[in-house]
């Protein structure tokens, strides 16, 4: 196993590829272009200010890693898994993300509008001030989630649990809910956003 890597503005290619396995090795303002990326298995690792153009995960894990303000543009994420990472700031709106999978962690500020994450378990994941609009939330697990201030405009919360999460500062007016189980405190949010007056 590759470890105690450290990196600084390098170039990661085909030609020049980086480790499958590795444990807390760490990237600073590196590009990863056009790797194909197969079982990965990535742990403690920090990739700060990173770009990934043109690089395919499939299959994987990444456990407790950092992806700090990194850009994920036409990448694709296939039947990977994510365990207790911290992304905040990434961009991954430009990705294609099948089978991505969230078990915890911190995605705060994160772009990751259009995602799919029907019946996904994200309880007690971070998503403050994260963009989440127009995705599939239908039947999604979030209870205990945080997602203070995000934007979830034209998102489908049908069927979702919102359970003890945090909700203060979102929009709800144009968020589709159906069947969407909250408690009394998510309730006086809701509200408080629809221009209700609370007495």
């Amino acid at each position: 196993m590759a470890d105690l890597i450290r990196e600084e503005y390098s170039t990661f290619s085909p030609e020049h590829p980086v480790p499958e396995t590795m444990e807390g090795a760490r990237f600073y303002h590196c590009v990863f272009r056009g790797l194909e990326l197969e079982e990965i298995q990535w742990k403690n690792c920090v990739f700060d200010s990173c770009l990934f153009p043109f690089t395919r995960f499939r299959g994987g894990v990444l456990e407790q890693c950092g992806l700090l303000n990194c850009v994920f543009e036409n990448s694709v994420f296939f039947n990977t898994t994510l365990i207790r990472c911290k992304c905040t700031g990434s961009n991954f709106s430009g990705a294609k993300r099948t089978a991505l999978t969230f078990q915890g962690g911190d995605y705060s500020y994160c772009s990751l509008e259009q995602s799919v994450f029907r019946k996904a378990d994200l309880s007690g994941v971070i998503f403050r001030c994260a963009d989440l609009r127009q995705s599939d939330l239908r039947q999604a697990d979030l209870t205990g989630a945080d997602l203070t201030s995000a934007l979830l405009q034209q998102t489908d919360l049908t069927g979702a649990d919102l359970r003890e999460a945090k909700v203060e500062g979102v929009d709800f007016r144009q968020v589709k809910m159906k069947n969407t189980r909250i408690g009394l405190e998510q309730a006086v949010e809701i509200a408080r956003s629809m221009g209700c007056v609370l007495e």
